[in-house]
């Protein structure tokens, strides 16, 4: 995780559209951590509501 979609996509030889479409099934499961890293990019400020 943390690797832009379209570098991902580029190296694999697909488009965005063809990576997220054939590989969706890799990216389930990962809400609660980019949750947590969105959070922290934030400093927070989704937990106190700014």
């Amino acid at each position: 995780m943390g690797v832009p979609l379209g570098d991902v996509a580029k190296r694999m030889g697909h488009s965005v559209e063809t990576l997220v479409s054939t590989y969706t099934g890799a990216l389930e499961g990962g809400e609660p951590l980019a949750n947590e890293r969105i959070e922290a990019a934030l400093g927070g400020a989704l937990r106190s509501g700014v």
